[in-house]
């Protein structure tokens, strides 16, 4: 197929990472995307990689290029939470005499108020002077000279504004990340990881500040991604100014960065593509076209309606609920040109195909253990495993030590010697997480029962010497395929 008559769908939603927003298994992703003739196509997952590695195989398979990425969640500094949060409205409802007659912040009053304008921006001084009738009517004074401040309404409304979007802009907002080589892959699995254990706040989030630092950028294209992200967030509160500081601060984080278009009929997109094509051109920024993909097939759109519904705990029929359009799908470039003329976006689908070129390692690649101090892996295990052993012994002083000593030293140097230390660590690690948070957790089942080394650092309840279990049964050398 002529490279005109092409589009590379890269920003596409599985059932696999987005759970209850994508309704499209791989294998129909990739079959729609061979369908329609693309050479390439992408996942990207809400805060996800998980369903890379598969995706990743079956393009292989059917001859298609794979590009991995990922839909984070971005905010302005991932490390603020709950807390700092309701401080900072507190401090909002002080500051501008959002309180009651004892002086108590009136938190529901901000938070309703808040609710509205992230619904719709054009109502904020509308919807300001309700809430700050006593402020603007009051005199501020200066602290420091003791002086009243002369302020018009005006500038107090703008005060406010300037503080409540400070707040907003800690909210969750989509960006778009694309690994381009396996270099790019990694990073990209630091940022997401980093993003559920540091960042995580109602979402997994990463910001900037942290990218960069960190240089993890240097080998991931970018795009502004949705109407959910903090471009269109700054566009729709009128901070024109701010979104091309953020389009520059991208440009510098990323190895690339695009404007994302959609080709969809929502009309709030229509008025964003308008307002991209403006900052495209002030900013010298190229452009890119999604459809933000959440079925494969147009025909899709009703189950996938349903299954939103049922995400967001509602009945179809109800009006009160977020509705996705039935364009958010695999797109043929024929279907795409009916409504969208852009053929420089258009192109750019392809030429960040072709930048991009990502595989799978040929072994597992298994996570590794963090350990403070100089110790390795093998070395721990060993002395939690005989550390475990010795307790046991001098519980069960009946047993015979010698014969629990050789299998012991036995299971260490497979185990060791087949690259299973870290492995060893972190189970051990995720079983005592849980007791302490008071779960239940069962005496281990499988293969795994057969390890005296599991049974001595927790792992697993049963003493398999003393049920005559094998350990071969789940680890030996002889074994071409790791364990399950």
């Amino acid at each position: 197929m002529n490279a005109a008559n092409q589009i590379v769908h890269l920003h596409v939603h599985s059932e696999k990472g987005s759970l209850l927003d994508g309704k499209s298994k791989i294998h129909e992703i990739v079959s729609r995307a061979k369908e329609i003739g693309s050479p390439a196509i992408a996942i990207t997952d809400h805060g996800m990689c998980n369903a890379i590695p598969d995706f990743i195989a079956k393009c292989k398979e059917e001859k298609i290029k794979p590009i991995p990425g990922c839909e984070v969640y971005h905010t302005k500094n991932r490390l603020v939470k709950s807390e700092e949060l309701r401080t900072l409205r507190e401090k909002i409802c002080i500051k501008y005499k959002i309180t009651d007659s004892k002086g108590k912040p009136k938190m529901k009053a901000l938070q309703d108020f808040i609710k509205k304008i992230k619904k719709d921006h054009t109502v904020f001084e509308q919807e300001a002077y309700l809430l700050l009738k006593d402020y603007l009517m009051g005199t501020e004074i200066d602290l420091f000279s003791f002086e009243e401040l002369e302020e018009t309404t005006e500038e107090k409304i703008e005060k406010f504004k300037k503080d409540i979007y400070n707040y907003l802009d800690h909210g969750n907002f989509h960006l778009l990340l694309l690994a381009m080589n396996n270099q790019g892959l990694k990073d990209l699995y630091k940022i997401v990881s980093d993003a559920h254990i540091n960042g995580f706040y109602s979402d997994p989030r990463t910001d900037l500040q942290y990218i960069k630092e960190n240089n993890l950028g240097k080998n991931i294209i970018a795009t502004s991604a949705c109407l959910g992200s903090y471009l269109a967030h700054l566009c729709f509160s009128g901070r024109i100014e701010e979104a091309k500081e953020f389009i520059q601060e991208c440009k510098e984080t990323f190895h690339s960065f695009y404007l994302e278009k959609q080709a969809t009929d929502v009309p709030e997109q229509q008025i964003y593509n308008k307002i991209i094509d403006q900052l495209a051109a002030e900013t010298n920024t190229p452009k890119v076209v999604t459809t933000d993909v959440h079925f494969a097939r147009k025909e899709d759109h009703e189950i996938h309606d349903v299954v939103v519904a049922a995400s967001m705990n509602k009945c179809v029929y109800d009006e009160d609920r977020y509705h996705y359009s039935k364009d958010h799908y695999i797109k043929s470039i024929e279907e795409i040109r009916e409504t969208f003329y852009d053929e420089e976006a258009i192109a750019n689908t392809l030429k960040i195909a072709e930048m991009i070129d990502v595989d799978l390692p040929e072994k597992p690649v298994f996570p590794t253990f963090i350990i403070e101090g100089d110790e390795t892996a093998e070395e721990l295990l060993k002395k939690k495993a005989w550390n475990g052993l010795f307790q046991y012994c001098l519980k069960n002083t009946n047993i015979d030590f010698n014969k629990y000593a050789n299998q012991m030293q036995y299971e260490l140097d497979v185990i060791c010697n087949l690259g299973f230390a870290d492995y060893f660590l972190i189970d051990e690690d995720m079983i005592n997480a849980t007791k302490k948070a008071g779960f239940l957790v069962g005496p281990g089942r499988g293969s795994a029962a057969g390890s005296l080394v599991a049974f001595c650092i927790g792992i697993t309840a049963v003493d398999p010497i003393k049920y005559n279990l094998l350990f071969e049964r789940f680890l030996n050398p002889e074994r071409a395929s790791y364990p399950d």
